[in-house]
């Protein structure tokens, strides 16, 4: 029988466990139980722990394109907070900085900020996951932003427009509609538009 590393260091997780919990409840070091497991887990799944790390690494790219978008485009620091997860699934997508420069820079220019900026990263997300390249997305996206710019209206009204001209762009091509993504009134509920 062959032994792996991680197979040791699992068994070896599995025997210290008891003595080290009696140990920890004693007033030995409270975390050292849970530190047992972090290490047992991390060893006996690598490919958890691979994942684990590209999260990280895509999680960290997007934190410094919102800091470069901070200094370059002009989005505000509690914009930054609020677009980190959209743009972190944009990266994963393969999307690129380029267009994502230029979708920010137009929504910043028709007064398309906060949630309504974060609707069009999301709405550039989900092109995307549909089978568009990044520059498709960014088109379409455009397109959505300009539209809903033109409508007029106050700037609290920017994101219910552009939400409403990605829906009824979806519902003409006949895509699903994602509840996850703002398309949806119903929330997974089955109250959406379809």
């Amino acid at each position: 029988m062959t032994s792996k590393p991680w197979m040791v260091c699992a068994l070896a997780a599995a025997l210290l466990a008891p003595p080290v919990a009696a140990w920890a409840a004693e007033g030995g070091d409270p975390a050292a139980p849970a530190l047992l497991a972090q290490s047992g887990d991390a060893d006996m799944d690598p490919d958890r722990t691979m994942d684990q790390d590209m999260d990280r690494t895509r999680d960290r790219d997007a934190e410094r394109l919102m800091e470069r978008m901070h200094h370059d485009v002009g989005i505000s620091a509690s914009e930054q907070h609020q677009l980190q997860v959209a743009t972190s699934h944009y990266l994963s997508n393969g999307g690129d900085e380029k267009n994502l420069r230029e979708v920010l820079q137009l929504a910043l220019r028709n007064n398309c900020r906060d949630t309504c900026m974060e609707d069009a990263v999301r709405a550039m997300n989900r092109e995307m996951h549909q089978g568009a390249t990044g520059a498709q997305a960014r088109e379409r996206v455009e397109d959505a932003i300009r539209y809903a710019a033109s409508q007029g209206g106050g700037a609290d009204d920017m994101g219910d427009r552009l939400r409403d001209r990605l829906n009824l762009r979806d519902r003409d091509a006949g895509m699903p509609m994602h509840p996850m993504d703002g398309s949806g009134m119903g929330g997974g509920m089955g109250g959406g538009r379809r």
